[in-house]
């Protein structure tokens, strides 16, 4: 598992899968601004671009399994 702020958000090699809002963080999640929270909130929402969304808040993710690949098309590392 991964966190990242949004600013920091990296949507070629992670997937976000969730949204954590720290108390008091106004955030705006695919074009709907959520007014600013009384205490910290996770949302099971998915967030690929930063369009559309904005505010100090962090993503939750993983790696994309395509950056483990190898240049020949396989994965070297075993689930």
């Amino acid at each position: 598992m991964i966190i990242h702020l949004l600013a920091n958000a990296d949507f070629t090699n992670y997937q976000y899968h969730e949204v954590y809002i720290p108390n008091g963080v106004v955030a705006t999640l695919n074009g709907v601004t959520l007014p600013a929270t009384v205490g910290d909130i996770i949302l099971p929402i998915g967030i690929n671009t930063t369009t559309g969304n904005s505010g100090a808040f962090f993503l939750i993710g993983k790696t994309k399994p395509e950056f483990y690949r190898s240049a020949d098309g396989t994965y070297p590392i075993k689930g």
